[in-house]
């Protein structure tokens, strides 16, 4: 059965199982259960579990009341209204009836979050050290320390030139893609470029991931296989081949 795991600090909703959850959380499937029929937050993960994604009104809702420690809010430049950006990477607009906070989205090619400001796709890392850290040059690359694409929090951007980013991501360029599969149809889901980021991405331990793919299991968290990407394009290509010569042979 699948549900929906809900991040409320990131507006993220990923499509899990009870059991995949279950072992991300280090809890019972049926504490899973009972939190999904609660609608209560899963506190080892700060997550919720629902059998639907939730509606933009609940995920605003949720969204807005997460408490940081330490938060701060600067008026984000160029706009003329009041619009804020908070060093932990959350958006607010204020108007005489309140605040509203603007939820960040993901861009179909991009992993980076998104805010709409003025109608404009604007990247949260960027705005946050923008105004956090320096003023961005056009060719300044923000670099999130963890690897984490969806953890905008100040201290962990740092404004880089390209020329850096190549050398400290040089040893991407040694590592294998992955791509994450449907453990039953063997469908494409995503790709990544190491098994470590497939993890991290996918809330699996890299190891779980590495196991895999080197064939010691056979699913990872409850619905997912993993192979080397090159792998992947290996098996299509020859199956490929086989129905291409089925199919002259039985013309």
């Amino acid at each position: 059965m699948t549900v929906y795991l809900y991040d409320p600090r990131t507006n993220i909703t990923k499509p899990m199982t009870n059991r995949q959850i279950a072992e991300i959380a280090g809890v019972s499937v049926s504490a899973i259960t009972r939190t999904r029929q609660n609608g209560s937050k899963l506190r080892s993960i700060n997550c919720y579990v629902s059998d639907e994604p939730l509606p933009l009104r609940i995920r605003r809702k949720l969204y807005s009341k997460e408490k940081y420690f330490g938060e701060v809010w600067k008026p984000i430049e160029g706009t003329d209204r009041n619009i804020e950006v908070s060093n932990c990477g959350r958006v607010r607009e204020h108007f005489e009836s309140g605040v509203s906070f603007r939820l960040p989205y993901l861009l179909t090619t991009k992993k980076n979050r998104f805010v709409g400001i003025d109608s404009v796709d604007v990247n949260v890392g960027r705005l946050v050290a923008h105004h956090f850290i320096r003023p961005l040059k056009e060719d300044d690359v923000v670099f999130r320390k963890n690897g984490i694409s969806s953890d905008d929090h100040v201290n962990n951007l740092e404004i880089i030139c390209n020329s850096e980013l190549g050398r400290r991501t040089g040893r991407l360029s040694t590592s294998r893609a992955v791509v994450q599969l449907d453990a039953e149809t063997l469908e494409s889901i995503d790709e990544f470029r190491s098994i470590r980021e497939a993890g991290r991405e996918t809330y699996l331990s890299h190891e779980a991931v590495r196991m895999n793919i080197l064939g010691r299991t056979r699913v990872a968290g409850g619905m997912y296989k993993f192979m080397y990407t090159e792998d992947y394009e290996r098996m299509i290509s020859s199956e490929t081949k086989a129905c291409n010569k089925t199919l002259e042979i039985s013309s």
